[in-house]
């Protein structure tokens, strides 16, 4: 059987209303698995790109908070070849 984990694209940016804290926006996910063969594979899903001057194309990646975040905007009808 097949594994997966999934992981969170976010990008941090300044957040004006408290200068000393990042306000974090998920453009993505990074999906590591295993195929039936033991095979890793490792896929990632932009959904967005960030429009910002702070923008560098650097991402950081987390795990998801709870069951809410755990890709609930991933179109489910993608083809992931796990």
């Amino acid at each position: 059987m097949a594994t997966t984990r999934i992981l969170n694209v976010c990008f941090a940016s300044s957040n004006p209303n408290q200068p000393d804290k990042k306000f974090y926006s998920q453009h993505g996910v990074l999906i590591f698995g295993t195929n039936d063969q033991g095979e890793e594979r490792i896929s990632l899903k932009l959904s967005s790109l960030p429009i910002s001057d702070e923008f560098k194309g650097w991402f950081s990646v987390f795990p998801p908070r709870d069951d809410k975040s755990k890709g609930a905007d991933m179109d489910t009808d993608d083809n992931i070849p796990f």
